[in-house]
């Protein structure tokens, strides 16, 4: 799923702060991350299944840091630099 949504969103935003390196693109839509300073600017989309909840469900985490620093745990949404957005995607 959200190798689909990168793939489909490629090269539709761009990184406003360019590319991290020449060979990751400034393309800002992408599928995983480092969780640190070089995210920057990149929106990430990535899936995890259930959650720690019971009804096995997947969620879809999409995250953007928008200043630095850009570390932590996009899971546990414990950085102010990071918007977060969780979507459950059940059966």
């Amino acid at each position: 799923m959200a190798r689909a949504l990168e793939k489909g969103l490629q090269d539709k935003f761009k990184n406003p702060y360019g590319a991290y390196t020449a060979s990751y693109g400034d393309s800002a839509v992408r599928s995983s991350g480092w969780n640190k300073d070089r995210d920057l600017g990149y929106t990430i989309v990535d899936t995890r299944c259930c959650h720690g909840n019971t009804n096995r469900y997947a969620v879809l985490n999409i995250h953007t840091c928008n200043k630095l620093t850009c570390g932590g745990d996009p899971w546990n949404n414990n950085n102010d630099n990071k918007e977060i957005c969780w979507i459950e995607v059940r059966p």
